[in-house]
């Protein structure tokens, strides 16, 4: 076979290799073919076919990148073909491995460059490319198998669309990817999955060309260097359509991007990383936070959030530093409801004051309400009103850039001024309780009890010296203003002897001979109990101990005759005599 003749087609088999010409020529037990560029090749040189089948044979292409196969169709290899490529292969056509190996051996540093238009890679087996270059223009299908990539997976201008299936990267450095406006599209469980080792970012070229065309990668940065791997797939559909609704979410998510999600899994490791996601501001909308899907089910937000935005077609991102929760895999790009919050100079008032509220600056509408109604709205944060009443109850609705919002609320008091008025209770006089009654919400009191003593409790007790007639003054105030009124109240103040003898009580008279003597408000050191029968004679003594207030003093005269006895109760120098009967 000359340099550069092209045939239409090579066949290598275990027993011979054919070249077909329109003369044939025929090579007997062939074990291994080789094809070598310095001898076979000559330096440089091209072989042509429109397809090369490999139907079992070891073939060794072992000049470097000077050595090139070039094929103007397909490659089929199959019943444990092998390839050893230290040079290139090129092919126009489709790529189809049907053997249990992993095709090419002895870590087989060549490319394979697929050129054409719309090709695959397809068959039973899963190929371990060590260069994969996408070339060609249009879309490399992977169809009912995963690929393996050891060296650099260059997608060129191409879309490497996965299906279902799976592209591994196991190269770990970070350029094992590169591109110049390829991507990688995926379906279901497919993706791009890449091995790190490094605390280096990571660059995940995915996107679709269903439906609307978005190119959105995403990169990851591992926090430490230990052996991951991550896999991305772009879903270019709402996520409600795969399982994922958008209406569930928790409080602090005002939506979901319902134009696409990705789907991030950790395969291997536990390090948690960087996750950026990349949109555009212009065709997907703005965003201002990252959710994940939880199995509660709902989205939630994943909190703490850098941004930076770029005009389209500039690609903008966020990034959510640390995330260590790949056990679900979706993640969307969201938008948070701002924490809103209401101030007023006060919200306690007397009517007719201007109150002035104040909301969370920044976002870009206000809306204030009095209830329900509507009182202002507009990019102002700020609200001055006066026509207040008690209860009312003043919110403010605060729309952001990305039309969420949130919300806050006052409760207003208005206060007029307190009516001043007030009870006093002189039963147990010459000590005075008294009582307000005054309305109005008053918040200070001010008593004068017409002796000369005063007092700011709201409801004191006074003792009187002497008896006579008082003007007992109080003035109550709030914030709005204050109120006073005047009463006269009389103190009677009896002997000491009459209040003692007022205070001292016997139950029950009559009785059996067992009765109590019962003093009230009285406070004394001790008291003495003394009881006489109708001869003078003294039947029964008895002294208590201090006592504040109130004292009990049990008597027994059972074993006494019936009749009439006295009963003497002394305190200090005051003697006070009762009557007590037996029968």
């Amino acid at each position: 076979m000359r340099e550069n003749e092209r045939a239409t087609g090579i066949t290598i088999g275990e027993g011979i290799m054919s070249v077909r010409f329109a003369i044939q020529y025929f090579f007997q037990r062939i074990q291994r073919v080789s094809l070598l560029a310095c001898c076979m090749l000559g330096f440089g040189a091209t072989v042509s076919a429109q397809l090369i089948t490999n139907d079992g044979a070891a073939v060794t292409i072992n000049s470097g990148s000077t050595a090139v196969i070039y094929v103007d169709g397909g490659l089929l290899n199959q019943n444990g073909g092998t390839w050893d490529n230290s040079g290139e292969i090129k092919l126009t056509g489709d790529w189809t491995h049907n053997a249990s190996n992993y095709l090419f051996i002895n870590s087989s540093p060549g490319t394979v460059t697929m050129t054409g238009t719309n090709q695959q890679i397809l068959g039973s087996g899963v190929t371990h490319f060590h260069h994969l270059d996408l070339d060609g223009p249009g879309t490399k299908h992977m169809v009912n198998t995963d690929i393996q990539v050891e060296g650099i997976l260059s997608l060129d201008s191409a879309e490497l669309a996965t299906d279902t299936n799976t592209a591994f990267i196991t190269n770990t450095a970070i350029a094992a990817l590169t591109r110049a406006t390829g991507f990688v599209s995926s379906l279901g469980d497919g993706g791009l999955s890449r091995q790190t080792n490094f605390a280096n970012t990571y660059q995940f070229f995915v996107g679709s060309s269903a439906g609307t065309s978005r190119y959105r990668p995403v990169d990851i940065q591992p926090t430490n260097s230990s052996p991951q791997t991550f896999k991305v797939r772009m879903a270019n559909v709402d996520p409600t359509a795969e399982g994922y609704s958008t209406t569930n979410k928790d409080t602090s998510l005002c939506l979901v991007s319902d134009e696409f999600f990705h789907l991030i899994s950790r395969a291997n490791g536990s390090a948690s990383a960087d996750i950026v996601i990349w949109f555009d501001s212009l065709y997907d909308g703005g965003f201002n936070a990252m959710a994940h899907w939880q199995n509660l089910p709902q989205w939630q937000n994943m909190g703490t959030i850098s941004t930076n935005f770029a005009t389209s077609p500039t690609l903008s991102n966020i990034t959510v530093s640390g995330w260590n929760d790949f056990i679900l895999p979706p993640f969307a790009l969201a938008n948070i409801n701002p924490a809103i919050s209401l101030s007023s100079t006060s919200d306690t008032i007397c009517i007719g004051d201007t109150v002035h509220y104040t909301a969370t600056p920044g976002l870009t509408n206000y809306q204030f309400l009095n209830g329900n109604s509507q009182v202002q709205s507009g990019p102002s944060n700020m609200l001055s009103i006066s026509t207040l009443t008690n209860g009312d109850t003043i919110s403010v609705v605060a729309t952001d850039a990305f039309g969420c919002s949130g919300t806050d609320l006052s409760t207003i008091v208005v206060t007029t001024p307190p009516t001043s008025a007030f009870y006093c209770d002189s039963s147990n006089a010459p000590t005075v309780d008294f009582t307000d009654q005054s309305t109005g919400n008053a918040t200070s009191w001010s008593w004068d009890f017409g002796d000369g003593i005063t007092s700011i409790l709201q409801n004191p007790s006074h003792t009187y010296n002497s008896s006579g007639t008082y003007s007992v003054t109080l003035i109550v105030e709030n914030l709005c203003g204050n109120d006073t009124i005047t009463k006269q109240v009389a103190i009677t103040i009896v002997g000491i002897s009459d209040q003692l003898d007022h205070a001292i009580s016997i139950y029950p008279n009559p009785n059996d001979g067992r009765f109590q003597v019962q003093i009230s408000h009285i406070t004394t050191e001790k008291a003495l109990f003394e009881v006489y029968d109708a001869r003078g004679r003294k039947v029964y003594a008895a002294k208590s101990g201090r006592f504040s207030g109130s004292h009990i003093e049990a008597i027994d005269l059972s074993m006494h005759s019936n009749g009439a006895y006295l009963i003497k109760v002394m305190i200090g120098d005051v003697v006070v005599m009762k009557r007590v009967v037996l029968r």
